[in-house]
């Protein structure tokens, strides 16, 4: 039985006219999750035996974000945003040194704890609409986690990631409607801040993905088609996401195409 509590404020400040700072704060309670008090067995899913802690206690959170948004003429968008994070009690999964063996075989183990941590970093967007039809995205999120009580840093806090996307959109084309050609990448870090022994292996190398879309609605007499064509990996990069926890046994996925018919009557 858990009482919570979370309060949250914030203030909006227009410096100049394109120029927006919005500062938020906030503290937050949440208690702890039925798998993370009792789970006792094999994560079908992820191939992993997982242990609860019954006496795991609601985490407690002290948040600060600041944000910095220019926004000229909607042709250019840059905002920045810097926040950190306490978190007293934070629960999180542990890998253990460990192999459980088990009718099924032998499975990595791991274990819900608490520690206390801080989380802090930076998140950057940059939109340019080059055109009426091209635009270009680019976004940037940095992202930082130490445990205070063992000084190093937490498993499964996502890497830094670079991501980069060309858009272009025509209203019309031929039959064809609302046309959209998308090339995009992204660029993920490897983690270098987890000792060794923090899991049972080395956090994946940093890893760039290439990616397109294509879509586009058109009518065969009243009825309304929408096509696409979406091709990720498109480089075939032999690359493993350090969020997956599969990667432990296997590369992610190759080449992938995907193509879609969406028939609105």
């Amino acid at each position: 039985n858990f009482q919570n509590f979370n309060l949250a404020g914030g203030i909006k400040y227009k410096i100049i006219e394109p120029w927006v700072l919005r500062l938020n704060m906030g503290i937050a309670q949440r208690s702890p999750e039925v798998n993370e008090l009792y789970s006792s067995g094999l994560h079908q899913a992820v191939a992993g035996i997982e242990e609860g802690n019954i006496n795991l206690k609601p985490e407690q959170s002290y948040k600060a974000m600041a944000t910095s948004s220019v926004s000229l003429s909607h042709r250019l968008i840059f905002e920045t945003s810097i926040y950190y994070q306490r978190i007293n009690q934070y629960i999180f999964l542990e890998p253990q040194k460990e192999f459980r063996l088990t009718i099924r075989g032998a499975f990595p183990l791991f274990i819900y704890k608490q520690t206390d941590a801080v989380i802090y970093g930076l998140d950057v967007l940059a939109k340019v609409e080059i055109s009426e039809r091209w635009n270009w995205v680019n976004r940037f999120s940095y992202i930082k986690s130490e445990d205070l009580i063992n000084q190093v840093g937490i498993p499964y806090i996502p890497p830094h990631q670079l991501t980069t996307a060309i858009n272009y959109g025509m209203d019309r084309i031929s039959i064809a409607r609302n046309m959209n050609i998308e090339i995009g990448g992204k660029y993920v870090f490897r983690r270098s801040d987890l000792l060794e022994s923090q899991d049972f292996l080395a956090s994946p190398s940093a890893y760039f993905l290439l990616n397109a879309r294509l879509a586009l609605d058109f009518k065969v007499r009243r009825e309304l088609f929408n096509v696409s064509i979406q091709a990720d990996n498109i480089l075939n990069t032999n690359y493993r996401d350090y969020l997956n926890r599969l990667r432990y046994f296997a590369n992610e996925e190759g080449i992938n195409i995907k193509f879609g018919l969406k028939w609105s009557f």
